[in-house]
C-alpha cells in the first residue's frame, strides 16, 4: 500500500484504496469550492437592508422593522455551512493522501479545520434557530448579544 514517490512515503497510485481516497478528495474539493462560490455570490448579490452600506429600501434606525427582510439577508449562511463541513471532509481526505512523514502536521490541520467548522456551524445555527425567530417575533433587543449583526451596519440600536 505504501510506495515511494520522490523519496517520500505516500499512498501508491495504483491501489483501489488510493484511487477511492483521491476521488473522494476531488469531490470534497469541488463541493467545497461550489459551496464557497454560492455563499460568496449570494452574499454579494444580497444588499444590506439597513445601516451605512444600505443604498435603497433601507430599514431606518433603530431597525425595529427588520422582520420582513431577515430571511433574505441570511440566505448565504446555508451554503457557508456546507462549505465549512466540506472543508473538514477535504482535510480528512488529504490527510490520507499526505506522506507518512507529515502525518502530524496533517492531523493538526484536520483538528483545526474541525474546530473552525464547529465554531462556524454553531454560530450560524444560533443565528438561524435563535436570532431570526426572535426578530420575527419582535424580540430583537433580547437577542442582540447572539447576533452576527453589528450595531454600526445592521439591525441593532
Amino acid at each position: 500500500m505504501v510506495g515511494q514517490l520522490g523519496g517520500r512515503d505516500t499512498l501508491a497510485p495504483d491501489t483501489p484504496a488510493a484511487a477511492e481516497t483521491r476521488r473522494f478528495a476531488m469531490l470534497a474539493a469541488f463541493g467545497t469550492a461550489l459551496a464557497a462560490a454560492l455563499a460568496l455570490g449570494t452574499g454579494v448579490v444580497t444588499p444590506p437592508r439597513g445601516g451605512v452600506l444600505c443604498t435603497s429600501g433601507c430599514v431606518p434606525y433603530p431597525y425595529t422593522d427588520v422582520a420582513s427582510v431577515i430571511a433574505s439577508d441570511s440566505v448565504w449562511i446555508y451554503p457557508a455551512i456546507v462549505m465549512a463541513l466540506g472543508f473538514v471532509a477535504l482535510t480528512a481526505a488529504l490527510r490520507e493522501i499526505f506522506p507518512a512523514s507529515g502525518r502530524l502536521a496533517s492531523l493538526l490541520a484536520l483538528v483545526l479545520a474541525a474546530m473552525a467548522a464547529a465554531l462556524l456551524v454553531g454560530d450560524y445555527a444560533v443565528h438561524l434557530m435563535v436570532v431570526e425567530p426572535s426578530i420575527a417575533n419582535g424580540e430583537g433587543s433580547l437577542v442582540a448579544a447572539f447576533s452576527m449583526k453589528s450595531h454600526t451596519t445592521e439591525y441593532w440600536p
